[in-house]
This record gives structure tokens, C-alpha cells and sequence, in this order.
């Protein structure tokens, strides 16, 4: 079995701090990382991480409604605003049928 593997990995860091990330209707800070792999002119996979939060979120479960066009936080218990994060991960890969080098 011959396989030719090359691999080239970009990583990427892109921080989109557009304001100071206080509750607001789509008032998220987000902080991206990507990473592409390319095994060879067939096989390729890119990997994609990333965190978003808001800061000083209306609970839930707290005397003060969420406002207008938005949701509250998940906040422990007693607390009436908290930081609402979240975060993700994916894969992906793709090729051809073929493992040709």
C-alpha cells in the first residue's frame, strides 16, 4: 500500500471585539480558531473551534425580564445577571475515492 500523506496546517485566531460585550439585542463577543489540513490534492479536513459570550445577562429565572428580541441566562441560583457563554467544535472532511499521491 503506498499513501502519500503531506500535511499543512494554517491556524488562524481571529478576535472580533466590536464593543465592551454588555447584554444587548446580537451584542456578542465571539473568538474564532480555524485549522486546515491537506493531506494531499484529494483529501483535505478543516477543524473549527469557537467561544461567545455576553456579559451582565438577565436571568431566567430572575425578577428582571429579558429584554425585547433577546434571551435570559442560565444563571446559578440567586444571582439576578451573569455571563451567558457559549462555545462549539466541528469537523470536516472531504475527498475523493481515490487515494492517488
Amino acid at each position: 500500500m503506498n499513501l502519500c500523506i503531506a500535511v499543512r496546517i494554517e491556524v488562524k485566531t481571529n478576535p472580533r471585539i466590536l464593543n465592551n460585550g454588555r447584554y444587548a439585542y446580537n451584542n456578542l463577543q465571539r473568538f474564532d480558531n480555524t485549522g486546515y489540513h491537506k493531506f494531499n490534492a484529494s483529501w483535505h479536513m478543516a477543524t473549527e473551534a469557537w467561544y461567545m459570550y455576553q456579559i451582565d445577562v438577565r436571568s431566567v429565572s430572575g425578577p428582571l425580564l429579558p429584554e425585547e428580541g433577546t434571551n435570559g441566562a442560565f444563571c446559578s441560583p440567586g444571582e439576578m445577571r451573569c455571563t451567558a457563554p457559549e462555545w462549539a467544535m466541528v469537523n470536516y472532511a472531504e475527498g475523493a475515492r481515490e487515494l492517488g499521491c
